[in-house]
């Protein structure tokens, strides 16, 4: 099916007359050839996405392909029901799609002659032998069984109930990765994933890092240039609506006048609104060729994974430089590692840096790291040594140490790489950010970083006001000893 005949589909068979511009476009890209096989669209609420998606291409594609098998998600089984029959009322109940589309169609639309429930519907021109139907419903708290499809939804799969708390944004990204087990030909069966963003720990954000995700993200304003609207072109000027016919440039600032959260969230797709965010501006710098030299004095600082279970969260290391006036941030990695796997990364930063010191919580160092790291030291042949500070959180919670550091980066006493992606992405989403194992290393350094006595003297333009005063200055000083000479001989 062409760009113009979903829309036209769309607006004159299904009845959708609220579509506009930007809905022209969303077809026009529906039916580009994918860059993989999951397609990640983010879209604003009220930008009738289930519409669009869930109703007008899916008859499409079954149009295209009577025998095609689509699977249809939901956040919760009843809404995925919901869909399914109004899905099917289109074929029972319309009246014009039932007369330019009649093979499509039940003969008796009060009593189908196919299977046709709320869950399930099969359309009378079937002709393949499937154990499944056309459209199928399905929730995320639905029991995965053994079926086979050709086409996955996963519509608002991330509802405001099951978006509450870290166990619950967990659960249904397992849940999605266990529904690809449904694809008839797993990693080549279409996924379409649309929905608003909720929390940066949820099944967008996860798919978001997902390297063979195909992110299609469109906030409420045209963004290109701020690279926020991705994936799509569309014909409007920077910072419009996308949907004037619907959401005007003035309602929309309205809006975010009224509620910014609520605004972030659901038009700009961007769950924490800047008034919220507590890191409000990054000062950057590029590479210190003298970063090994006396200027500066370098420290690390550990944030290990949990004891229990290293494994599951990734530890994080930071060195930084000092001079008399700032600190840089020289290095920011992160890793899923075994504690002999940090032990060694420790080691080889430590040595590769000339760090002064190595700061490390107390507990976590006591209980996991202690006596490997001091094996390591007792058994190294070359008789390095490590100068270990026990650093103590003096009963401040990881957020309130995360937060102190704020004045610092503001100020732009703290200065950054423009590649420490994911260090600065955790400090900008701050508090709502989902990893911040960095920020937290990185928040050790205000235990430990100390001051160089370097200071490096700011060079002065010579043809400046200051620099003129100065030379007045001098010249005044030089005249009035001369006259002092002149006059006592």
């Amino acid at each position: 099916m062409t760009p113009q005949s979903l829309y036209k589909l769309a607006t004159e068979y299904l009845g959708f007359k609220d579509f506009g511009m930007l809905h022209k476009f969303l077809c026009q890209k529906i039916c580009e050839p994918r860059e993989h096989y999951i397609r990640l669209w983010l879209l604003p609420r009220g930008f009738f996405k289930t519409s669009l998606f869930t109703y007008a291409h899916n008859i499409a594609l079954v149009l295209d392909d009577p025998n095609m098998r689509i699977l249809q998600v939901s956040g919760v089984v009843t809404n995925a029901k919901a869909m399914v029959s109004k899905l099917g009322k289109v074929f029972t109940h319309n009246e014009l799609f039932r007369w330019k589309y009649p093979d499509f169609c039940p003969k008796n639309p009060e009593n189908p002659e196919t299977k046709w429930t709320e869950a399930t519907i099969t359309l009378p021109n079937m002709t393949a032998n499937h154990a499944e139907g056309n459209f199928e419903a399905f929730g995320a708290d639905s029991t995965i069984v053994s079926r086979h499809y050709d086409y996955m939804k996963f519509d608002d799969l991330v509802t405001p109930e099951n978006s509450t708390t870290r166990e619950q944004l967990e659960k249904i990204i397992n849940f999605f990765e266990e529904c690809q087990a449904l694809a008839d030909k797993r990693g080549k069966t279409p996924v379409d994933v649309y929905g608003t963003t909720w929390d940066d720990g949820d099944l967008y954000a996860y798919l978001k890092t997902r390297v063979k995700v195909e992110l299609i993200n469109i906030p409420a304003t045209y963004q290109k240039e701020k690279k926020k609207t991705i994936g799509i072109g569309l014909p409007f000027r920077e910072g419009d609506s996308i949907f004037p016919e619907r959401y005007s440039n003035e309602e929309l600032k309205e809006y975010e006048k009224e509620d910014p959260h609520t605004y972030a969230m659901f038009f700009e797709l961007d769950p924490v609104p800047l008034g919220e965010r507590t890191f409000s501006d990054f000062f950057y710098y590029d590479e210190l060729s003298d970063a090994f030299s006396s200027k500066y004095r370098r420290f690390m600082t550990v944030d290990p994974a949990p004891t229990q279970n290293p494994t599951s969260h990734p530890s994080a290391i930071v060195i930084c430089a000092a001079d008399a006036d700032n600190v840089y941030v020289l290095l920011s990695w992160r890793d899923k590692v075994t504690p002999t796997q940090l032990i060694d990364k420790m080691w080889d930063f430590y040595f590769k840096y000339e760090v002064e010191c190595l700061g490390i919580e107390s507990d976590v160092y006591q209980v996991a790291l202690k006596y490997w790291l001091q094996e390591r030291i007792m058994n190294d042949k070359d008789h390095k040594y490590m100068k270990i500070v026990e650093l103590k959180a003096r009963g401040k919670k990881k957020e309130d140490r995360i937060a102190a550091l704020s004045p610092y980066t503001d100020s732009g006493k703290f200065k950054f790489k423009k590649s420490q992606k994911t260090l600065i992405y955790s400090l900008s989403r701050f508090p709502k950010a989902k990893d911040r194992d960095e920020a937290d290393a990185l928040a050790y350094q205000l235990y430990l970083v100390k001051p160089s006595s370097y200071r490096e003297k700011p060079i002065e333009d010579p043809n400046s006001l200051n620099a003129w005063k100065r030379r007045m200055g001098k010249l005044k000083d030089m005249k009035n000893k001369v006259s002092l000479y002149i006059g006592n001989p």
